[in-house]
């Protein structure tokens, strides 16, 4: 029987923590804004080289990519945030900003309330 807290060799497993996975973001951030760097300048170069399709290609693209991927670790990152629910992790359910309607206030089911005609 294993441990729970080890790998099959034997080594020991770290666990996930908030500070790790803002870190994580900030290294894959970085990288990615590099990425959309490096396509900017190569746009900037197919603009001088007189090639505006190939440079709105790499614009468009080079932007696009590298900000899709970092949205989609964002979102992988929101899911294990909810999934650890451990302490240290923010709050998972949206904190009410104002009470609820009042019954007579609250919409009901008849639909509006137009004024009666004579």
């Amino acid at each position: 029987m294993q441990d729970a807290g080890h790998t099959s060799k034997g080594q020991a497993r770290t666990r996930l923590t908030p500070r790790r996975l803002q870190f994580a973001l900030l290294v894959a951030g970085v990288l990615l804004g590099l990425l959309a760097a490096v396509n900017l300048l190569i746009a900037a170069g197919a603009i001088l080289a007189g090639q505006a399709g190939a440079a709105l290609v790499q614009l468009t693209g080079g932007l696009a990519i590298p900000f899709a991927i970092w949205l989609g670790l964002r979102m992988v990152a929101d899911m294990l945030i909810l999934q650890q629910g451990g302490a240290g992790w923010r709050a998972a359910a949206p904190v009410m900003t104002h009470p609820p309607d009042k019954p007579e206030t609250a919409a009901s089911d008849d639909g509006p309330a137009y004024p009666q005609e004579d």
